[in-house]
């Protein structure tokens, strides 16, 4: 017998702009002794349930920790993966193209940037050395960067002065060897990689790590048919004066207009984040925050409304561990005040942090490390969104959809004489399917990852949620 779901579709009222409000939880401890220095981070399904789990390196300690989610709220004790002499990144890919993701670190004292293959039951092997000679290696990118459907990957050369990276094969092989993506730059700290001009290719956003002399330029990517790579300073220079020691560096959307812009922090200095004009030029925007050492900082929605938000971390040793700021209003939306994510105190200097749906129950949370003893450990923040009563809403018009849960389709049905523009969002917030149906239609969803999506009506504000096996 088929099964029906009706969602009613509301249209809010008099309070405010969102359709829910986040509380955060107390912190929960993973590890609270995981090693000395936990500095890098990072979260994925690494086993095959629908939970993500947390994988974690030492800077001084030397270990990368694999924690698995029992799904319960709680993780399973960790498993060494490897050993490497000062951790300082960790990223999660499928590199070899099968078994689910992998994990890839980077070494600063020793050089060297590695691979774990899954072997897809969440068990890793010996590590796969892409480089042992990346001097100083430090924050990694993976993606497509020479425009194949390979996972390549990048990282940046602190000692070396430059950012490299290398092609993958697809099956984790990674021929030609080191190739440059940008030489000279002095000290490169962090960096990411977007279409940022919307050619379809990957550009760069670099910072580098210099003591009050830091930059942060764009790298726009010639990438040519042949799969030839190069990149070109952008002539306008994002940031050249006033940066003490810049530690992240995003593209994001952070005004949810639809465009990348840059988002900054500056450990000593600003939290900040970057548009870029009409005109070619960048105008900066401060943002008010009562972390001393801004720290680690993602956009994100964290409470439901389909908009980017942004969290930051804390750096420093006092005030708040982890705050965040809502993206308030129409687009371009405005950063609202600063509230408190976890002000325990109990985290001292958060260098990392992942944000990731840990108990798979349709919001974000926050997992992080904390850095300094006698505290060093590793910690999650449930998000506990609530959803606002019926009462504070008005019925618009009804649409079902069906089956939800759906492993393939949805079926529409509704009051709508003509047809429906929608577009289909994932956790994230990013647009992963637009398209118009009609009345009685059906809608292909097969190819979508499983997972909590919401569906927006394009010409009004109505959303309807559907859970993706």
């Amino acid at each position: 017998m088929k099964q029906k779901l009706l969602f009613t579709v509301f249209t809010l009222i008099l309070i405010g702009n969102t359709f829910s409000q986040t509380v955060w939880s107390s912190y929960n401890t993973v590890d609270g002794d995981p090693g000395e220095n936990p500095y890098a981070m990072a979260s994925g399904q690494l086993d095959p349930d629908s939970y993500p789990d947390i994988v974690v390196g030492m800077l001084v300690g030397n270990k990368v920790l694999l924690y698995k989610n029992n799904g319960d709220g709680t993780f399973a004790s960790s498993v060494e993966i490897g050993t490497l002499n000062g951790v300082s990144y960790i990223a999660i890919a499928d590199i070899d193209g099968i078994n689910g993701n992998d994990i890839i670190v980077s070494s600063y004292n020793d050089g060297r940037l590695v691979w774990y293959a899954n072997d897809g039951s969440g068990n890793f092997g010996t590590e796969n050395v892409i480089s042992s000679t990346v001097a100083g290696a430090g924050s990694i990118y993976t993606g497509l960067i020479d425009g194949d459907s390979n996972i390549d990957v990048a990282v940046s050369a602190y000692s070396a002065n430059k950012i490299v990276w290398f092609s993958n094969d697809g099956g984790g092989t990674f021929t030609g060897g080191e190739q440059t993506l940008v030489s000279p730059i002095t000290e490169p700290g962090d960096f990411d990689m977007a279409d940022f001009d919307g050619d379809g290719d990957l550009d760069a956003v670099v910072t580098t790590a210099e003591w009050a002399n830091g930059v942060i330029d764009v790298y726009y990517n010639n990438l040519v048919p042949s799969g030839t790579v190069s990149f070109i300073v952008d002539s306008n220079n994002v940031s050249n004066s006033g940066n003490t020691y810049l530690f992240d560096v995003d593209f994001v959307d952070v005004d949810n207009d639809g465009g990348l812009d840059i988002l900054v922090s500056d450990s000593y200095g600003d939290f900040a984040w970057y548009k870029r004009e009409v005109a070619g030029t960048y105008t900066k925007t401060t943002i008010t925050s009562t972390i001393p050492n801004p720290g680690i900082s993602e956009a994100v929605d964290v409470d439901g409304d389909l908009k980017n938000d942004l969290v930051l971390s804390n750096g420093a040793t006092g005030g708040d561990d982890i705050t965040w700021h809502k993206a308030e209003g129409a687009a371009p939306t405005t950063i609202g005040a600063e509230q408190t994510v976890d002000g325990s105190g109990i985290q001292k200097q958060v260098y990392a942090m992942t944000i990731n749906d840990f108990d798979n129950d349709g919001d974000q949370d926050i997992a992080s490390i904390s850095y300094q003893a006698p505290s060093d450990g590793v910690y999650w923040i449930e998000n506990l969104l609530e959803t606002l009563d019926v009462d504070d809403y008005t019925l618009s018009n009804e649409i079902s959809i069906y089956p939800n849960p759906t492993n393939n389709v949805l079926n529409f049905k509704s009051s709508f004489n003509e047809p429906i523009n929608l577009s289909i969002y994932n956790l994230l917030g990013q647009i992963v399917l637009s398209q118009t149906v009609n009345n009685n239609t059906v809608l292909d969803v097969s190819e979508l990852s499983s997972g909590l999506y919401t569906i927006r009506l394009n010409n009004s504000n109505e959303v309807i949620k559907f859970i993706k096996n």
